[in-house]
């Protein structure tokens, strides 16, 4: 009884379940007005995924089911079903969108995984942009290349960018590049719900609005470990965000240019973690994020350097821009807080070289600001905002004045400070030999009753009033109180700039009256010394971070000479990671282009796959153990700009790049016969130069080839000794081929001739140059009729037979100069 009782509760349920799945299943389906684009993926339900796996490759006729198997696009995409995967085979495919008619349409790509293998290549031809994502969508090791959006085109989304997202999309390992939307908002990206990018490179992208990527009102975007380089445009060039939410983590920004900003955010919320901003500029104002109208955004541990807002020309405006903020700008009541992040070498036309702040609020804490540049405010320039800042480190440029005195003067100390804002009022300790407090620098004291010796004057690091500290561009000003009964030594100090990881070698020059005396170098309160000796003295410093420091010079006299001291500065400059030059090399070299990357403390990046573009078109290499990587893609004869990234800093540089012809000089020859000419042609080596003697040039012509070293002027020289007509000469060396055309005149000329038969005949050839001059004294041969006569020619160039018992009828007789023959007849008549 209890077992039927179980069975009668699960049918009910079972039976319950039944009749409330159907409306559940009308829900998910939905109408579709006849202006809306229907997809053959669309309206499936991605949680019965299928999971497929179809194979295609640019012109695949197969069925898809395999590698070796590849289908083409069109019939992988009309099968496809949610969830499956489309696998490119590494190529080149161009346009995959629809065609209606004479308009283009964007393709809808739902619920699929488009996958490529590192050189699968998705071109737009120029003619609009890629297609539209829908439902879940991941496109991962693909290249998206020359999109071409914001004209009205009669297609759909024309004025949006190259992928349209319209639903949860993420982007893994891809190459964005040369997509351009000039009227339109995103050229790579167009973002309308939700986009992930991970681990992918933005290149030369541009649009009006965010030149690479566009969140548009209410998406949520998150990009990771990406990187944008160069591209341009009016607002946001790598990214521009409207009342979306913007999240960015480890990525690099370099090469930049826009109206304003690298980022551009209006009503949004946005964040940045342990990101780089770089050598980038905006025309107007803000070359790395611009904050518009009460946005909320966050920074945490980035860097900001060597950005500039340039105040140039407007993008369509016939006015200049503002000028202001080299870095980042703030208006209309924005929220923005910065933390652990540093603004460097940031140049400002106008106000603000880091940071202009119009309104807003405004949170700084434990950032740096150094060796920025502007007209007012090299740091920051704040308007009208409500702005904190604590446990921050600030360049102040400052003076500190000081003389040399004898025993019994009073020393004077003059001290002057600006702080590179209109917020902080600076106030620090003015000190003795770093210990004693004379006052501040508002108020500092004359000195009195001082006695032999040398002393510095230096300002403590921290304020007094706040927990802001300061690096100053003067650290410290030495001066002397001198015994006139001892005499003053001069002192020389001779040391170079260097780079991180080299050492600083001071050499320090007196005179041989301060021998046995004891000098000695501060730098960054480290103390190094040495004692005289024959009126030199050598000091090094190493381990050195990069930076300008400042450093005193102590020498502290004996009993000839008083103290003295110097104050100088030193530059220890960063590593440059990617190291090249502008190079020419020889057509299929063997390398076309090579650098040198290093990692950040200057040792070489080994076994690392670096990158090279070319006219929008990446490359990859692999560093040596010396972080040597060589590009050799056989590219063709011409100049080329090359870029080399160092993924691991990214830093890059870019050069000039030549191939050259491996053949010249090579010229149409025309010729006489037996001229005695040769053809010629100049070779050039692998380095681009003027080849060695002793390359193997192949010369074919008459179908037989010849193999000819070049000489020491890289000459390779064939002489022709050729019947007369018209030849095709083939030359080749490492791989390329000149094809040209050598003429051989003739030069042996005779008559047919109709004479009365008599006892002599006689028959004569015309030996001449083809510009008319005899060539005489030269034997010519005659045949007929099984007899051979000859003659030399005379001073006209004709040689003349005098033939014997000609029958009646027509004879052939050939002449024969050297190995040339021609043929002519003699008729006898009665």
């Amino acid at each position: 009884m209890k077992n039927k009782s179980k069975l009668l509760i699960l049918l009910i349920i079972s039976l319950s379940l039944i009749l409330t799945s159907a409306p559940i299943f009308a829900e998910n389906t939905t109408l579709k007005n006849d202006n809306e684009q229907i997809s053959l993926n669309e309206g499936i339900n991605t949680s019965l995924k299928s999971k497929n796996v179809i194979y295609i490759s640019p012109n695949g006729t197969g069925s898809g089911a395999s590698q070796v198997d590849p289908t083409n696009w069109n019939n992988a995409y009309s099968s496809a079903k949610s969830g499956d995967t489309i696998v490119f085979a590494n190529g080149t495919y161009n346009d995959i969108r629809n065609v209606k008619g004479n308009y283009l349409y964007s393709t809808i790509i739902n619920g699929l995984e488009l996958k490529g293998n590192g050189d699968s290549i998705i071109d737009a031809c120029g003619r609009g942009g890629f297609f539209e994502t829908r439902g879940n969508v991941k496109l991962s090791n693909l290249k998206f290349i020359n999109a071409n959006t914001g004209k009205n085109d009669g297609g759909d989304h024309s004025e949006e960018g190259g992928i349209i997202n319209n639903g949860y999309l993420t982007v893994e390992n891809c190459y964005f590049a040369s997509n351009v939307g000039w009227g339109s908002e995103g050229g790579a990206i167009h973002n309308q719900k939700t986009c992930h990018v991970y681990n992918s490179s933005f290149f030369s992208n541009t649009a009006k609005k965010g030149g690479s990527i566009y969140a548009e009102e209410g998406s949520e975007l998150y990009v990771y470990n990406s990187k944008f380089i160069k591209g341009s445009s009016k607002e946001g060039n790598s990214i521009n965000a409207k009342k979306a939410s913007v999240n960015i983590y480890n990525c690099t920004f370099v090469n930049c240019s826009a109206k304003s900003g690298i980022i551009s955010v209006k009503k949004s919320t946005l964040n940045v973690y342990n990101s780089k901003f770089l050598n980038s500029r905006a025309v107007d104002e803000a070359a790395a994020i611009n904050i518009k109208e009460k946005s909320r955004v966050e920074i945490h541990n980035s860097t900001f350097d060597n950005l500039t807002s340039t105040g140039g020309k407007l993008w369509t405006k016939n006015k200049n821009g503002s000028g202001n903020s080299g870095a980042i700008r703030v208006e209309n009541g924005c929220n923005l807080k910065i933390k652990d992040s540093r603004f460097t070498n940031c140049v400002a036309k106008m106000d603000g070289g880091a940071l202009y702040i119009e309104s807003g609020y405004i949170t700084i804490e434990n950032c740096s600001f150094l060796s920025n540049k502007a007209s007012r405010e090299r740091h920051i320039y704040n308007v009208a905002g409500s702005v904190n800042i604590t446990n921050s480190l600030f360049e102040v440029i400052n003076t500190i004045s000081t003389s040399n005195i004898s025993v019994g003067e009073v020393e004077k100390v003059e001290i002057t400070v600006d702080d590179g804002t209109n917020l902080l009022n600076i106030n620090v300790n003015v000190l003795l030999n770093n210990k004693t407090v004379i006052g501040t620098n508002d108020d500092v004291k004359d000195l009195e009753n001082l006695t032999i010796g040398v002393y510095t004057v230096n300002l403590a690091q921290k304020d007094n009033i706040n927990t802001n500290s300061y690096i100053y561009t003067q650290n410290y000003s030495l001066f002397s109180v001198k015994d006139d009964s001892k005499i003053d030594v001069p002192l020389k100090v001779e040391v170079s700039n260097i780079t991180v990881g080299s050492e600083a070698i001071f050499n320090l020059t007196l005179s041989n009256d301060a021998n046995g005396g004891i000098i000695e170098i501060i730098i960054e309160n480290i103390t190094l010394n040495s004692i005289v000796k024959d009126s030199k003295a050598i000091i090094k410093f190493a381990g050195l971070k990069e930076g300008i420091y400042n450093y005193s010079v102590f020498y502290k006299g004996n009993d000839k000479c008083n103290p003295t001291s110097f104050f100088g500065k030193l530059k220890v400059n960063k590593i440059l990671t990617v190291n090249a030059g502008d190079i020419t090399r020889g057509f299929n070299s063997g390398i076309d282009f090579e650098a040198i990357f290093y990692s950040e403390d200057g040792s070489p990046l080994k076994n690392t796959v670096v990158r090279f573009v070319i006219n929008s078109k990446e490359y990859s290499s692999i560093t040596d153990l010396n972080g040597v990587a060589k590009l050799n893609e056989k590219l063709k004869v011409g100049f080329y700009k090359i870029t080399a990234i160092n993924p691991v800093t990214g830093d890059n540089i870019t050069k000039t790049l030549k191939i050259v012809k491996r053949i010249t000089s090579n010229k149409d020859l025309t010729m006489d016969y037996n001229g005695g000419n040769v053809f010629k042609v100049r070779i050039y080596g692998d380095n681009g130069k003027l080849a060695n003697s002793g390359e193997i040039v192949i010369f074919k012509i008459n179908g037989k080839s010849y193999k000819v070293k070049t000489d020491k002027n890289a000459y390779a020289n064939l002489k022709i000794n050729l019947l007369p007509k018209s030849y095709k000469i083939i030359t080749t060396f490492k791989g390329e081929q000149a094809i040209n055309t050598i003429f051989i005149k003739q030069i042996l000329k005779a008559k047919n001739i109709k004479v009365k038969k008599a006892k002599i005949i006689k028959f004569k050839a015309t030996l001449k140059s083809s510009n008319g001059k005899a060539i005489k004294n030269k034997k010519i041969t005659f045949k007929i009729n099984g007899k051979t006569y000859s003659s030399k020619t005379n001073k006209k160039g004709i040689a003349t037979v005098s033939l014997k018992n000609l029958k009646l009828g027509k004879h052939t007789v050939k002449s024969v100069y050297i190995k040339n023959t021609i043929k002519n007849t003699i008729q006898i008549k009665k």
